[in-house]
């Protein structure tokens, strides 16, 4: 019997979805991404002609090894796996960054086979970052940072990787922040 769960992911026209030896290729306009699966996916289509997605609870590995809730958690993982690895493929993903502090700057030095990113961060020395080639950076403003491609992990490791170098500190709010990003800020010593 099987037991199929109500989580169904519509695949949009542009992409071919495959499923070979626990792995998900996922064919897209903007590329190729694979996932690793740990449960079941059935791939379908309807009548009208629409192609869809469906998990089921039944796993690949050894179920007794896994429990109801772990299942589920596997089932709700793979779920949004699956969404973000359709909608990267797609439309691409974007991840802004905004420095903020007095004399920092940002800026792209765009070579013939790789980019460098020069960021000025209030040290004594200037600091080059080379960006990976499938990330694409823009810099609109000396202060403010556009990432984007086609690999969010990818994206959010460079974006983390961008904000060590200059973490947000809770007194002024100076360094690196995401787009939408609130810190509150400590209050100072008082005489």
């Amino acid at each position: 019997m099987v037991n199929i769960s109500r989580q169904i992911i519509k695949i949009p026209e542009k992409v071919n979805i495959i499923v070979q030896n626990n792995k998900l290729f996922c064919i897209g306009p903007l590329g190729i991404r694979s996932l690793k699966l740990k449960v079941k996916v059935l791939i379908f289509t309807n009548s009208t002609g629409n192609k869809f997605i469906q998990i089921t609870n039944h796993l690949f590995l050894d179920t007794s090894s896994f429990k109801k809730k772990e299942r589920k958690t596997l089932q709700g993982t793979t779920f949004s796996l699956i969404k973000e690895l359709i909608q990267s493929v797609t439309l691409g993903v974007v991840q802004k960054l905004k420095l903020v502090g007095v004399g920092f700057r940002v800026s792209v030095k765009k070579k013939p086979h790789m980019n460098l990113l020069f960021l000025k961060l209030g040290y004594s020395h200037d600091i080059y970052f080379k960006v990976p080639n499938d990330i694409i950076v823009e810099c609109p403003k000396p202060t403010l940072i556009f990432l984007s491609g086609t690999n969010l992990q990818a994206l959010h490791n460079l974006s983390a990787l961008l904000r060590s170098f200059k973490k947000p500190e809770p007194y002024k709010g100076k360094g690196f922040l995401y787009e939408n990003e609130i810190i509150s800020l400590k209050e100072g010593k008082k005489n």
